[in-house]
């Protein structure tokens, strides 16, 4: 069971898998901006991490705009603590830094349910 939402950030939560333009890749949602305008998702391809920000304001996913777009992000699941970098860049308003203006695709998100267990937990719902 699978359910497609837009634009709306409030419901995705921490722990969620979801896949993107109904490709097969399950990413996972790892963190959130505290206005919930981003959220930071991880997946594997291939024995490498890679990483996609969910702009919630602009409607828009893709990597964050620094140099190579790399953010150092090594784990897809577990405490990073690049992750944790890239959300409080994204929070700094004075930084600049937001999704690539170059590099992004409209947001069409694909959450999958039943959420696993640990998501749950993760979420911090009993």
């Amino acid at each position: 069971m699978s359910e497609l939402i837009e634009h709306e950030p409030e419901r995705l939560v921490v722990g969620d898998r979801v896949r993107f333009d109904g490709r097969a890749t399950r990413w996972l949602v790892r963190a959130e901006s505290a206005d919930r305008r981003y959220s930071l998702l991880t997946a594997s391809f291939f024995g490498k991490v890679a990483y996609s920000v969910i702009d919630w304001g602009r409607g828009i996913r893709g990597p964050i705009n620094v140099i190579g777009q790399g953010m150092g992000i090594g784990t897809t699941s577990g405490p990073d603590p690049a992750i944790d970098e890239a959300i409080a860049m994204l929070e700094d308003s004075d930084g600049g830094w937001t999704t690539s203006h170059r590099n992004n695709v409209p947001v069409q998100v694909e959450v999958l349910h039943p959420r696993p267990r640990s998501a749950w937990v993760q979420a911090g719902t009993p």
